[in-house]
This record gives C-alpha cells, structure tokens and sequence, in this order.
C-alpha cells in the first residue's frame, strides 16, 4: 500500500491520520489468521514506550481489576463460610452419630486451604516491595 506523503485537503486530516485510517479499513477486512499475523509484525516494530502505552489502553482499568479481586475474594470468603459451617455440623453430629472421619478431614482440608489463602491475600499485598 502506498502511502501519500501530500496533506489532504478534503476533510483537513493529516497524512499520517489518513493511512492509519486506510491501514485500519484494510485490516478490518481481513479474516483472523492475517490480522493476528499484521498485529503481531506491528507491535515488533513499536517501541517500548509505544508498546507500554498499548497495553495500557488494552488492560482493564484500575476500577475493573479492583471488581475482579472483590470477586474473587469474596468466592473464596464463601468457600471459608460453607466449609466452617460443614465442619461444625460434622463435629455436632459426630456426638450423636458414628461419622466418617475421612470426610471430616477433606472438610478440615478445604478449611485450611481457604483460609490460607485468603490470609495469603493480606499478607502478599503487606509484603509487596515498593
């Protein structure tokens, strides 16, 4: 594709506007396969600063990756309360009733598990270097 280095005069958008827009018409065209392999030849030829302020515009923003972490700590908060709860229920019933100890132990198990992780949670953000 050639590119044309006179100023256009029809709409008052520079050159470079002009075949980036061509550029992006073009690509649009093309099935998956061509434009990962036009993407992926671009972003070689970018510049680091270039290819930081990509991923800047491509990664979610602070507000969704802080949505994310709510959601994933509040599975796990879940998890903790069901497997705390089963717990309890299994010891109360084991007064009355001969249980399996084995399933006890996979409750203990899954308890342990989601606490630490949890905990892991806290204490990786504290011991973040700065």
């Amino acid at each position: 594709m050639a590119i044309s280095t006179s100023p256009s005069t029809t709409n008052g958008n520079s050159p470079a506007h002009d075949s980036a827009a061509a550029c992006s018409s073009t690509l649009a065209g093309l099935d998956d396969e061509h434009t990962a392999q036009v993407i992926k030849a671009g972003v070689q030829t970018m510049s680091d600063d270039a290819k930081g302020k990509l991923i800047n515009q491509l990664a979610p923003d602070q507000a969704m990756t802080n949505d994310i972490w709510r959601w994933i700590v509040r599975t796990f908060a879940i998890v903790l309360i069901g497997a705390m709860v089963a717990l309890m229920a299994a010891v109360l019933v084991s007064f009355w009733r001969k249980v399996d100890t084995a399933m006890i132990q996979i409750v203990l198990t899954v308890f342990t598990t989601t606490a630490g992780i949890l905990a892991g949670f806290v204490s990786g953000r504290m011991s973040r270097a700065t």
